[in-house]
């Protein structure tokens, strides 16, 4: 998992439209994002996000949450990308992150059910995530 911090680094554009949906309440941002498939464009809008976070408040940790909602991904290399960044977030920017999401299983996006994503849910079982990884 080399250069993780590239996703970030050569990810820099925000939006206003994106900027806008970011939240901050009690020390913690958060970001909504309604998608019935979660795909490339998708995934970039969360690095967006992350980068806008990291960059505007460098000094800060404050742990992010993401409300995904209920989606279907478009493919393997897709989550497994999330997976990535979630790692380096939590590993190498020693921040916490929390997914909340409903992936439905489809063959294109085969072992979800098993992906470490689902340890950054509500219960934050960054052990387990990190021995998955």
């Amino acid at each position: 998992m080399l250069n993780l911090e590239m996703l970030l680094e050569e990810n820099q554009f925000v939006s206003n439209e994106i900027a806008k949906h970011i939240h901050f309440n009690k020390g913690t941002a958060y970001y909504n994002m309604q998608t019935e498939k979660f795909d490339g464009q998708s995934l970039q809008k969360v690095i967006y996000v992350i980068s806008y976070i990291t960059k505007k408040y460098s000094g800060n940790r404050f742990p992010i949450v993401l409300n995904l909602g209920k989606f279907y991904f478009s493919d393997k290399l897709v989550y497994i990308l999330l997976e990535c960044l979630c790692y380096y977030i939590i590993n190498y920017r020693k921040q916490q992150i929390i997914l909340n999401f409903n992936a439905t299983h489809t063959i294109a996006s085969e072992g979800i059910q098993f992906s470490p994503l689902i340890m950054l849910g509500v219960e934050k079982d960054y052990n387990t995530f990190n021995k998955k990884n």
